[in-house]
């Protein structure tokens, strides 16, 4: 259905809405997995396909918020996400058995630290 190059990202199918949290942090981009660094705490990001493209020259994510504001961040990029997720310690459930139980248009790497996972629902830039 999506006949894209998504690089290192982890991509759901669309989704009708998302959850409101807010989380902040630095994006890290690796080149197999897409994290947001939260004070050395790694959280892996999954993005819905419909709002979500990969620049595989600029190794850069554009996202598409539900208001129609565009943004491009990358590696370095201090940002403000708005969705939800969760982890192994909060839910019970390992990063593996997480990821068998979802459904992705692209899944992510093996070698992604899968025990903090957060769906991201928007983006903006933000200052640290």
């Amino acid at each position: 259905m999506y006949a894209r190059v998504w690089g290192p990202l982890a991509v759901i199918p669309p989704q009708d809405g998302t959850d409101l949290v807010r989380n902040e942090g630095t994006l890290r981009i690796t080149d197999t997995c897409v994290y947001l660094d939260r004070l050395g705490s790694i959280e892996v990001l999954f993005w819905p396909a419909d709002r979500t493209a990969w620049n595989k020259e600029l190794r850069a994510i554009t996202f598409t918020n539900f208001d129609g504001t565009v943004v491009t961040v990358d590696d370095g990029d201090h940002v403000v996400l708005g969705g939800g997720g969760d982890s192994s310690a909060e839910s019970g459930v390992s990063g593996e058995e997480w990821a068998k139980r979802m459904e992705w248009v692209a899944r992510p790497a093996a070698s992604c630290a899968l025990d903090a996972r957060f769906g991201v629902g928007g983006v903006q830039r933000g200052s640290p």
